[in-house]
């Protein structure tokens, strides 16, 4: 895939979920249909998991374990595959092959897999040490609660 084509398919996911860097061109971001499922997964799950009584997992809980094992490579002018994880809009709008997270979903989630090593490459990929199993719990929980921003 070339590189125009390749920026031109991360500039429509990041209008299709109404990232501000959308803005910038003096577009509406008004969410495309076919995202409305995902979306609404994220906007109603903070309510149900506030109901439910379970802890609520925001980006700002995982954003440490990406800084220190995915963002020497996801991050930058040129992320790898095209997957940013040193944002929230980043990891949302996913790489090069579509979404990896899929909120309130681990077990289809591409991040998942990819950090518990059902698909490969396993991440992080130039690292012998894999995430801990109490961190990759912690991005599963976070996916589970609806993947949210945390912001107020």
């Amino acid at each position: 895939m070339n590189t125009r084509l390749r920026r031109s398919l991360l500039f429509m996911c990041a209008l299709a979920v109404g990232m501000p860097a959308a803005t910038g061109f003096g577009l509406k971001t008004t969410p495309l249909p076919f995202f409305a499922g995902q979306l609404s997964a994220v906007q109603s799950s903070p309510s149900q998991v506030a109901q439910s009584g379970k802890e609520m997992v925001s980006y700002a809980d995982v954003a440490s374990i990406f800084s220190r094992s995915c963002d020497k490579c996801h991050s930058g002018s040129k992320p790898a595959q095209g997957l940013r994880t040193d944002s929230y809009p980043g990891i949302m709008a996913g790489g090069w092959n579509g979404p990896v997270v899929v909120p309130g979903n681990p077990a289809k989630s591409e991040l998942v897999r990819r950090i518990r090593g059902t698909s490969t490459p396993r991440m992080p990929f130039k690292s012998p040490v894999w995430l801990s199993e109490t961190e990759m719990a912690r991005i599963e929980q976070w996916i589970q609660t609806g993947a949210p921003d945390g912001k107020p």
